[in-house]
């Protein structure tokens, strides 16, 4: 904050001028500052600051500069305070992304896993349940349709469905108390 080309005799020397400047400019540079920045907490914290620098470097300040001394510190506080926010806005940006590319990518492996499990299971299964757990879930028909087509009861179609569903969840059960081992 040294002025240069200033005589050493035209300072600001004393609490008592420094408590003059304060009152003086500390109302003006927080509205100032709000121009720039709306957080009116972060306002108050650099126009604090500024004064702290002032208070660090009274001596090498000259009275006729302080004035702008003073708003030119608080506007570059301000600049990087904004630079600062827009760089952490940025950064969460591309974690956001980064964390939906993940989140995408382990909710299709998983998808992947239970389509896994639901084939094997359909190929370990015995006639009719295989046969009924397509005709029901891929193929789209109704138990009584199944249960027609077959030449058994609706009560039949939905015993070998309940099975089928059961064999599946165990089948996801264990899968995941596998991996769980494994972490």
């Amino acid at each position: 904050m040294r002025e240069k080309g200033t005589s050493d005799n035209a300072r600001i020397n004393s609490k008592i001028d420094f408590d003059a400047l304060f009152r003086t400019y500390y109302e003006p540079l927080y509205y100032f500052a709000l121009q720039y920045v709306t957080d009116e907490d972060d306002c108050r914290d650099i126009v604090t600051g500024v004064f702290e620098q002032l208070w660090r470097n009274l001596s090498d300040v000259h009275p006729d500069t302080v004035r702008a001394l003073l708003y030119t510190h608080v506007r570059n506080r301000c600049i990087d305070l904004l630079r600062h926010e827009k760089q952490k806005l940025q950064y969460a940006d591309f974690v956001a992304r980064q964390s939906q590319h993940y989140i995408e990518a382990q909710e299709y492996n998983q998808q992947e896993e239970r389509e896994r499990i639901v084939a094997q299971v359909l190929d370990s299964m015995g006639e009719p349940t295989h046969s009924i757990l397509l005709a029901c879930y891929v193929d789209g028909k109704k138990y009584k349709e199944v249960a027609e087509m077959m030449n058994i009861s609706i009560s039949t179609v939905k015993k070998h469905i309940v099975k089928a569903l059961r064999i599946i969840r165990e089948k996801r059960a264990e899968r995941q108390q596998k991996k769980a081992k494994k972490s």
